[in-house]
This record gives structure tokens, sequence and C-alpha cells, in this order.
């Protein structure tokens, strides 16, 4: 599974998870703001509409990049891709919720390694 550019998905997802996890990395207290923004949407009924909006566009974007890769390179996946979108972010949020309570930058690298290989065993589906 190679990309135009001769990236395979999983080299694909890698280099996204980790930008995305630099990015993060260098800004936790951005996050830690997030999640309390989050937290008081939802207390309020008028405001719980943020954080379900928030939550959608997450999904929205690594469901679009995941369809967009299976679209060029005629691919399916078992799962929906909504559900694969889903995933992903669910782990994220997890690896950052740990990053943010303890800080350990090669834990959360081999757990971000430990998503990849997970998306990617979804996406092949169970081994004949």
């Amino acid at each position: 599974m190679a990309t135009p550019g001769g990236k395979g998905l999983r080299e694909t997802l890698h280099e996204g998870l980790a930008g995305f996890w630099s990015h993060f990395e260098a800004r936790p207290e951005l996050q830690v703001m997030q999640y309390e923004l989050t937290l008081y949407a939802l207390r309020n009924p008028e405001s719980a509409w943020l954080a379900r909006q928030q939550y959608d566009g997450y999904c929205t974007v690594v469901e679009t990049l995941l369809e967009e890769h299976f679209a060029a390179h005629g691919q399916q996946c078992v799962l929906s891709v909504a559900e694969l979108a889903r995933f992903v972010v669910a782990g994220l949020d997890g690896f950052i919720l740990q990053f943010i309570s303890n800080r350990d930058s090669l834990r959360a690298r081999i757990d971000l390694e430990h998503l990849v290989d997970a998306v990617m065993a979804l996406i092949e589906g169970p081994a004949v």
C-alpha cells in the first residue's frame, strides 16, 4: 500500500501521528485548556453542542485523510472509515491524557507506534 509519493499507509500514519504529537508535546498546556473548555461545555446543556462539534471535527479530519488514501489505492477497510477515525481520535485522546499526567515522551512515542500497529490491523482485518 504505497501512496503516489512512495509512502505506504503505515508510514503515512506514523508521520501524521508523529507530527501531531510533536506539535502537542511542544505546548501540552493548550490541550489541558481544550479539555477544560470541553468539560465546561458538557456541564452546560446550552453549550454541549460545542464538545460534540469539536470531536466531530477531529474525526472528520482523520476520516478524510483515510478516505483519500483508500480512494487513491482502491483499497477498503474492514471497519467503516468513520469507526476507524473514531478509534484513532480515541487513542490519541487517551495518550494525551496520560502524557499530561506523566510527561514521559519515550513512552508516548512507543504508544503511538502501537496505535499505528492497531490501526493497520483493523484496516487489514484478521489474518487468514
